[in-house]
């Protein structure tokens, strides 16, 4: 009997599975956490400004959103147009030695690169050793996260320094510019799908009595999850800044002149900055629904799953309690041998004999006062 209750409080759980989280499972790369978040952004509405941003002028917010009901829609209406629907803007943060990113990213149908091996442009982090207004193309230091070719790149340039004391750091300048490249070897970016960018970076340190700086700053960079950029011997700034740290996002999608092949449009959605790495989201609802037979398939699979879980030991328990349990749930293989004997006989079957396990034993009277336990009344 404690066995049948016991199994009857599985089932009730996992029917309460079933019904609240059979088909709401995380997604299997979550692992958000809200440790070291310096600020986050859903894009909910339009009204930035209320929540930090700032130089922004307007933002469209259109539905169809990696999670929650909005996200920021920026549009190039041809090729000869700058960016439209959404502005540029900024985002000031807690000055800190190590910075990391985590946002959605989608691009529409059929999106075209530059042919170049540069840009887009998309989303920089700058420098306290710029003013709040600064651009981010020619800085003490500025870095980047961005599409590229199909590619994750990210991205350092400082070519503000060609006249400090110990130079660039980001290479020579080449037509006026210079940069690190730090790209994924394998192209992420193929489908008009919502993506999860993820980077971080950590400022070298610096050996200040022997005036020259250690390469041991980091670039990491994951895609949906997958570690798909890691270099961890970077130089990022020299002894001419001591007291650099990260205050600064920009978020500011851009092609240059002549590289925009068509009128297409991106979004983005749940961006986080922080100074640790953040993560993927859960995998919500409306996600799933995109992720169409695949999840559907998944759930099922895992519905399937607690069901087996729960009738096996059921019914390995209710063959311990009555044998004709066996008997009933005889195979059709079983049955084939009776209408071969009925055929056989001339289509008279011969009256099946009764099972043994509901024949009924006549008791002696000898046996029941065996069986009678000590003191009860005969």
């Amino acid at each position: 009997m404690r066995e049948f209750v016991v199994l009857m409080q599985m089932i009730g759980l996992g029917l309460v599975l079933l019904a609240s989280g059979g088909a709401a499972q995380p997604h299997p790369q979550a692992r958000a956490s809200a440790e070291g978040i310096l600020f986050s952004e859903s894009f909910e509405d339009a009204d930035l400004a209320s929540r930090g941003w700032y130089d922004g002028a307007s933002f469209r917010i259109v539905g169809e959103a990696m999670a929650g009901k909005g996200c920021i829609e920026y549009e190039w209406p041809d090729r000869q147009s700058d960016v439209k629907g959404s502005s540029p803007v900024r985002h000031l943060f807690e000055p800190t030695d190590e910075v990391s990113i985590r946002f959605y990213l989608k691009l529409s149908k059929g999106w075209g690169w530059s042919g170049q091996n540069f840009h887009p442009h998309l989303t920089h982090f700058l420098t306290t050793e710029n003013p709040k207004w600064h651009s981010p193309a020619a800085s003490h230091l500025t870095l980047y996260i961005e599409p590229v070719g199909g590619k994750l790149r990210l991205a350092a340039q400082d070519i503000q320094n060609k006249d400090r004391p110990h130079g660039l750091t980001q290479g020579p300048l080449k037509g006026g510019y210079n940069g690190t490249f730090y790209d994924s070897q394998a192209a992420l970016f193929k489908d008009d799908q919502w993506h999860c960018i993820e980077a971080y970076f950590r400022l070298n340190t610096l050996d200040l009595r022997n005036d020259r700086p250690n390469r041991d700053g980091i670039v990491r960079g994951w895609c949906d999850g997958k570690l798909v950029v890691e270099h961890t011997d970077v130089v990022l700034r020299s002894t001419d800044f001591p007291t650099m740290k990260f205050n600064q996002f920009l978020m500011a999608p851009y092609f240059g002149p002549g590289l925009l092949p068509h009128a297409q449009k991106l979004w983005i959605d749940e961006l986080a900055v922080g100074t640790k790495r953040i993560g993927p989201l859960a995998l919500p609802k409306n996600e799933r629904k995109r992720t169409g037979k695949r999840e559907k398939g998944q759930a099922g699979k895992r519905t399937g799953a607690i069901l087996q879980s729960l009738t096996r030991p059921l019914a390995a328990l209710l063959e311990r309690r009555s044998p004709a349990v066996e008997s009933a749930a005889r195979p059709a293989a079983a049955h084939d041998h009776l209408a071969i004997a009925s055929r056989a006989s001339g289509g008279r079957a011969a009256p099946a004999a009764r099972p043994a396990c509901i024949r009924r034993r006549r008791r002696s009277p000898a046996s029941s006062a065996r069986r009678r336990p000590p003191g009860a009344r005969s």
